[in-house]
């Protein structure tokens, strides 16, 4: 396990929520990201670890407790 999923796994649980290995995995990608991301580039990020399903219920779940920002943009894409 790397040290940015051990730092993740308390922040997930504070939430509420378990650390599954999708979880950990999305939020490492946002996390080694220099700016925002579309939902389109995290499921082709993690086509290998997850599927698209996996993915958006992922982030809306992770938007709802809070550990994830949805921002919007000119366009409608989020």
């Amino acid at each position: 396990m790397s040290s940015s999923a051990t730092a993740l796994r308390p922040k997930l649980r504070a939430a509420g929520l378990r650390a599954t290995a999708a979880r950990l995995a999305l939020l490492q990608v946002l996390e080694e990201s220099s700016g925002p991301c579309t939902a389109t580039h995290l499921v082709d990020r993690l086509a290998l670890s997850c599927d698209r399903p996996t993915v958006y219920r992922n982030l809306a779940t992770l938007t709802r407790v809070g550990l994830v920002l949805e921002v919007g943009r000119a366009g409608g894409q989020t």
